[in-house]
Protein backbone atom coordinates (compact mmCIF):
# COMPACT_ATOMS: atom_id res chain seq x y z
CA UNK A 1 0.00 0.00 0.00
CA UNK A 2 1.17 3.33 -0.83
CA UNK A 3 1.29 6.18 1.87
CA UNK A 4 -1.38 8.06 -0.32
CA UNK A 5 -3.47 5.49 0.15
CA UNK A 6 -2.86 4.48 3.85
CA UNK A 7 -3.44 8.30 4.09
CA UNK A 8 -6.48 7.70 2.20
CA UNK A 9 -7.99 4.87 4.64
CA UNK A 10 -7.11 7.17 7.38
CA UNK A 11 -8.87 10.33 6.62
CA UNK A 12 -12.14 7.98 5.34
CA UNK A 13 -12.02 5.98 8.55
CA UNK A 14 -11.51 9.41 10.84
CA UNK A 15 -14.48 10.80 8.55
CA UNK A 16 -16.79 8.13 9.11
CA UNK A 17 -15.60 8.18 13.18
CA UNK A 18 -16.48 11.82 13.08
CA UNK A 19 -12.81 12.02 14.59
CA UNK A 20 -11.25 15.17 13.61
CA UNK A 21 -7.58 14.79 11.66
CA UNK A 22 -5.09 17.84 12.87
CA UNK A 23 -1.72 17.96 10.47
CA UNK A 24 1.17 20.27 11.16
CA UNK A 25 3.99 21.23 8.35
CA UNK A 26 7.65 19.96 9.08
CA UNK A 27 8.87 23.02 9.88
CA UNK A 28 6.27 23.66 12.48
CA UNK A 29 6.75 20.31 14.04
CA UNK A 30 10.65 21.07 14.52
CA UNK A 31 9.71 24.54 15.96
CA UNK A 32 7.71 23.44 18.51
CA UNK A 33 9.55 20.56 19.49
CA UNK A 34 13.23 21.77 18.60
CA UNK A 35 12.75 25.27 18.92
CA UNK A 36 13.88 26.01 15.14
CA UNK A 37 11.83 25.40 11.78
CA UNK A 38 14.98 24.85 10.20
CA UNK A 39 16.40 21.72 13.13
CA UNK A 40 17.40 18.38 11.45
CA UNK A 41 17.01 14.92 12.48
CA UNK A 42 19.47 14.94 14.48
CA UNK A 43 18.21 18.18 16.75
CA UNK A 44 14.97 16.79 17.11
CA UNK A 45 15.51 13.62 17.59
CA UNK A 46 18.02 15.26 21.04
CA UNK A 47 14.87 16.79 21.67
CA UNK A 48 12.49 14.42 21.81
CA UNK A 49 15.39 12.78 24.67
CA UNK A 50 15.76 15.67 26.30
CA UNK A 51 11.28 15.68 26.94
CA UNK A 52 10.62 12.13 26.99
CA UNK A 53 13.79 10.83 28.72
CA UNK A 54 17.71 9.52 26.79
CA UNK A 55 16.62 6.11 26.89
CA UNK A 56 14.91 4.33 24.20
CA UNK A 57 14.95 0.63 24.46
CA UNK A 58 13.12 -2.42 23.12
CA UNK A 59 11.81 -5.38 25.54
CA UNK A 60 14.44 -6.99 24.87
CA UNK A 61 17.22 -3.90 25.50
CA UNK A 62 18.67 -3.59 22.67
CA UNK A 63 18.89 -0.43 21.06
CA UNK A 64 15.78 0.34 18.87
CA UNK A 65 15.70 2.29 15.45
CA UNK A 66 14.94 6.08 16.66
CA UNK A 67 14.36 7.16 13.39
CA UNK A 68 10.80 6.83 12.83
CA UNK A 69 10.04 6.82 16.40
CA UNK A 70 11.09 9.88 17.19
CA UNK A 71 9.66 11.54 14.02
CA UNK A 72 6.43 10.22 15.10
CA UNK A 73 6.84 11.28 19.08
CA UNK A 74 7.77 14.60 17.60
CA UNK A 75 4.39 15.24 15.84
CA UNK A 76 2.58 14.14 18.81
CA UNK A 77 4.32 16.61 21.07
CA UNK A 78 3.71 19.01 18.62
CA UNK A 79 -0.17 18.56 18.78
CA UNK A 80 0.42 18.52 22.80
CA UNK A 81 1.89 21.23 22.66
CA UNK A 82 -0.53 23.28 20.36
CA UNK A 83 -3.18 22.05 22.23
CA UNK A 84 -1.64 23.51 25.46
CA UNK A 85 -1.29 27.19 23.64
CA UNK A 86 -5.02 26.72 22.81
CA UNK A 87 -5.74 25.96 26.29
CA UNK A 88 -3.61 28.84 27.41
CA UNK A 89 -5.39 31.22 25.14
CA UNK A 90 -8.76 30.26 25.92
CA UNK A 91 -8.36 30.30 29.76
Amino acid sequence: MSVGQAIGVIIFTAAQNKIEIVEYAPGTIKKMVAGDGRADKKMVQHAVREVLGPKVRSRNHGKTHFDNSADALAVAMCHAFKLKEEVSKNG
